[in-house]
């Protein structure tokens, strides 16, 4: 990796993790030009470069970013099945997308049409971002600690005694979008994709309402979903 470029200024700084497939399993790169559910993947042409000498994801800020590869047995880090079961899962929302990382609450930053944004899955809401891989390396370095979550982990991980699990992300129990406050004491770990499950089951009720509008939410446990 160019050392030189913000890509490699984030990775370097963030203490970059190579998660590598455990049977050495990795998708052709042909993946790439797949299509799901009819919309084709997309991608800009700085992330391309850096993704075809990669296989591997990689774990930022001790796992407080995950940055999809191509692994065919850990689909929590796989490009290609953490994009087919958001698409699954986040159907409603009008624009397309296609993620490749998240942070610590599950939320996705995604390429679009557009540029890149970050998907917010407890709303659905879309949040511009950048306008390149590499402009959104350097967004990642000016506010590591915000676009991340890395202190919120750091306090969850010190109040519990114990690591998060590598598959798993960080949810609130009461949720943000009705007044839960970002602390350790209001975020336990889930599995990434039973965030998406739950997280998806609220987004789809709020998505596209107007500001102030009331609502009653149906908010079933994530086991039961």
């Amino acid at each position: 990796m160019n050392q030189n470029s913000k890509v490699g200024e984030l990775f370097s700084f963030a203490g970059f993790k190579e998660i590598e497939d455990p049977k050495g399993e990795y998708y052709e790169r042909s993946i790439l030009d797949t299509t799901i559910q009819g919309t084709k993947l997309f991608f800009d042409k700085e992330y391309l470069k850096y993704v075809s000498s990669n296989n591997f994801g990689v774990s930022l800020f001790e796992d407080s970013i995950y940055i999809y590869g191509l692994c065919k047995n850990l689909h929590w880090i796989s490009l290609f099945s953490v994009n087919k079961y958001l698409a699954s899962k986040f159907s409603f929302l009008e624009k397309h997308f296609t993620s490749f990382a998240e942070d610590v609450f599950g939320n996705q930053f995604v390429f679009t049409k557009d540029g890149i944004m970050m998907l917010e899955i407890e709303t659905g809401e879309l949040k511009f971002l950048a306008k390149s891989f590499e402009d959104w390396a350097d967004l990642i370095l000016s506010d590591w600690k915000y676009f991340s979550g890395y202190k919120l982990l750091k306090e969850w991980e010190h109040k519990n005694s114990k690591a998060l699990k590598p598959n798993y992300r960080l949810a609130p129990k009461n949720l943000f979008v009705l007044g839960g406050e970002y602390k350790a004491e209001n975020l336990y770990q889930i599995d990434t994709f039973k965030l998406f499950d739950f997280m998806s089951s609220i987004a789809v009720q709020i998505y596209s309402l107007p500001d102030g509008q009331k609502i009653k939410l149906n908010i079933s446990s994530p086991e039961n979903i």
